[in-house]
């Protein structure tokens, strides 16, 4: 029988209390856990096809940053960085009494990924990033935030799911319910009635110029890169340098996508599974 849970736990610094939302899915072992992380502008139900993928190999995590999803909002809107999420994330590994994972993200949960994956002592033991690289233009961040940043609002879900559709035409071809799900899990209802993109649109800030290459040198864990073969975040020449140094990434392209996949599809979801598993036999096989 699959079990999930849909909790949330307080964070406190200096500028309050902000309670931070996850929910995990499976019956892996606690040995056995994968933390999915979104991209700016979506949501942690970004996963959920994945997640009942790899429900009865993997307890699956998937987290709502600060300022999206079912997380509270973050008063002082300076502290969305990628630094303040790093810490939100280590209070909620202390919080599970997480010590060992895998990890996934998109976008700026790759990021947060590198980040954590280059650390000495890292919780991760393989890293799978989604569209995302080490480096990040001012181009491609103006890009993203000329197009996010003054989100509209609703009166009818009609409107709302035509919107979504078009902005985030990139994902790839995925069903008709799919895009039900994507749409549903994207919003608010206001009082009006009306409808609202349910993320903050001050987390735009987190998005900056990056250069990582630093730290991706140093992870020592297997990684692995999907990209949009359309993608304008993470473009080929990147991607091949991540096959070239550091951990020496496996790289799959993903076909009539952008940035960034879906991972609902079932091409992507057993890629990941298999991936997933391959590295996983042969980490048992070093060890013996």
């Amino acid at each position: 029988m699959t079990t999930s849970n849909a909790g949330t736990f307080p964070y406190t610094d200096e500028d309050g209390t902000v309670w931070l939302a996850f929910s995990d899915l499976g019956e892996g072992k606690r040995d056995r856990i994968l933390m999915c992380v979104h991209g700016l502008t979506r949501q942690s139900r970004d996963f959920d096809s994945l997640s009942i993928e790899l429900k009865d190999q993997f307890k699956v995590i998937e987290v709502d940053l600060a300022g999206h999803g079912r997380s509270g909002w973050l008063a002082n809107k300076s502290r969305y960085t990628i630094e303040n999420f790093l810490r939100h994330i280590d209070g909620l590994l202390d919080y599970r009494f997480i010590s060992q994972m895998d990890w996934l993200g998109t976008g700026v949960g790759g990021l947060l990924g590198i980040h954590l994956a280059s650390r000495t002592d890292t919780p991760i033991r393989r890293l799978i990033l989604n569209d995302i690289g080490p480096s990040l233009t001012i181009k491609t961040v103006k890009r993203f935030q000329d197009k996010f940043s003054n989100p509209p609002t609703f009166n009818k879900l009609a409107e709302i799911e035509e919107y979504v559709r078009a902005s985030y035409a990139e994902i790839g071809l995925i069903e008709d319910v799919q895009w039900s799900d994507y749409v549903i899990h994207s919003i608010n209802r206001e009082p009006g009635p009306s409808y609202s993109l349910n993320y903050d649109p001050e987390v735009l800030g987190a998005f900056k110029p990056e250069n990582l290459w630093d730290k991706y040198d140093r992870i020592e864990c297997p990684v692995l890169v999907i990209r949009g073969e359309n993608s304008t975040v993470l473009d080929y020449e990147t991607a091949k340098r991540m096959t070239e140094r550091g951990p020496m990434a496996t790289l799959v392209e993903i076909e009539n996508c952008g940035h960034a996949p879906s991972l609902m599809t079932t091409y992507q979801t057993q890629l990941i599974k298999n991936w997933l598993r391959e590295t996983e036999q042969l980490d048992e096989e070093s060890e013996n």
